[in-house]
This record gives C-alpha cells, structure tokens and sequence, in this order.
C-alpha cells in the first residue's frame, strides 16, 4: 500500500461509478445465450482502463511516471511507532501537555492515543486506516476533517500530515496548496498557549509563520517542530 495515494470523498463516488459500468457490463453479459472469451477480455480491459484514467485524475501522472521508472515506489513501508519513541522523538512530557489533545495520522492501532489515556490525559485521534474506533478515533483523511477554531491545547503529528505535506511540496503536481490551507486551519485551532507539534519540519512553512504572523512562535528542534499559539 502506498500511502501517498489519497482519495477524497469526491474520489470515492468516482471509483463507485467504474464499478457500477462494470457490475452492469457483467449483467449485460450474462443475459447473452453465448459469451466469448474475447467479450470477457474485452471486458476486463475495458475495466483495467477506468481505473487507470480514475487514478490519474485522483492523484496526478507524476507518481505513476516514477512507479513506471521504478516499481518499488508503490511498495512504501508504512509502520506505527511506539507510543514512548514518538514521545521522546516529539519533545512531548506528561506533565506539561495541554489538553484536549488531538493526534492526526494516529495509526491503524492509535498507540499514542491509548498511551495518553492510560496517563489521563483526554485526546482523540484521526487516521484513515485507524483500526480500533471508539467516540474518540475517528477514521477520517485529515485533509477532510474539519479543524474547528480554538478547540485543542495540543495537536500532534509523528510522520503524518507533515511528511504528506512535504511530499505534495515537492511533487511537480502535488496538492500543495490544500495541504497550506490546511495546515493555516490547524493552527487556527489551537487555543491560546496550545501547540502544533509534528515531525518532520516544514521549514517553508516555518519561515512564513515567523516573518508574517505574530500569533505564533517556532520551536526547532533536533527532531520536531512545535508552533505555539500566543494569542
């Protein structure tokens, strides 16, 4: 799986209409007296082709190119972290955690998540491929999730938004702009003294929010960033 590959909820009607023409095809087919092996190849191809053309247009021909070039691009490791690493890494003490807290890309298993709880801590996680779901896990793409303005003390990102921001940053056709737009809202979100702590850096991102707003500080370090909300 590669989790690059991002489907909005546009995307998802979209493949549900390549597979009704193919659910309706196969019924046409069916109807007939004779099918020939050549009708069932022609199907097939057919269908092949849509999602070929659905994929391009959800997500660009530039990482297609490169999977053209090198087949192991779509065969991106993708692991979940555990719960003390991603602490240490972030900079993030226990005793000085702002709550509520909310974790974007928690992970199939929300390790972090569970972590705080068992610490007291009230947080709530986001992820698309999040496995255990209760009134507090949401699987939900983040770019889809709506931020709402001063709600979270803290909001944690370990190798989530950020490095898929970096990624449409870098890409020639990335979605750059959606992922700028976001990220603007997830600081909009914290509360006052609440603070955006995610890895890896944005320092594109970074230098702006230094040079242009006021409202925020930047923490740099060794591992993370942490943008504070002043006022």
């Amino acid at each position: 799986m590669n989790q690059y590959l991002n489907f909005s909820q546009k995307d998802y009607l979209q493949l549900q209409k390549v597979y009704e023409a193919l659910l309706q095809q196969v019924y046409e087919i069916c109807n007939q007296k004779e099918v020939s092996e050549e009708e069932i190849d022609q199907l097939f191809r057919s269908h092949y082709k849509n999602l070929q053309s659905f994929l391009l247009d959800s997500n660009g021909k530039e990482i297609f190119k490169k999977y053209r070039e090198s087949p192991d691009v779509l065969e991106i490791k993708c692991a979940e972290y555990t719960s003390e690493f991603q602490m240490r890494l972030l900079g993030i003490y226990l005793s000085k955690v702002k709550q509520p807290v909310l974790d974007i890309g928690c992970g199939q298993q929300a390790n972090l998540v569970h972590f705080l709880r068992k610490n007291d801590i009230v947080v709530y996680g986001l992820d698309r491929n999040v496995q255990n779901l209760n009134n507090k896990i949401y699987q939900v793409d983040w770019l889809e999730y709506t931020y709402v303005p001063d709600t979270w003390g803290t909001v944690i990102s370990h190798m989530a938004f950020s490095n898929h921001f970096m990624h449409h940053h870098l890409r020639p056709d990335g979605d750059y702009e959606k992922y700028a737009t976001k990220y603007m809202e997830i600081l909009k979100s914290l509360k006052i003294g609440g603070s955006f702590i995610y890895a890896p850096g944005l320092s594109f991102m970074e230098e702006i929010l230094i040079s242009t707003f006021d409202s925020y500080t930047v923490e740099t370090g060794e591992y993370s960033t942490m943008v504070t909300r002043i006022n």
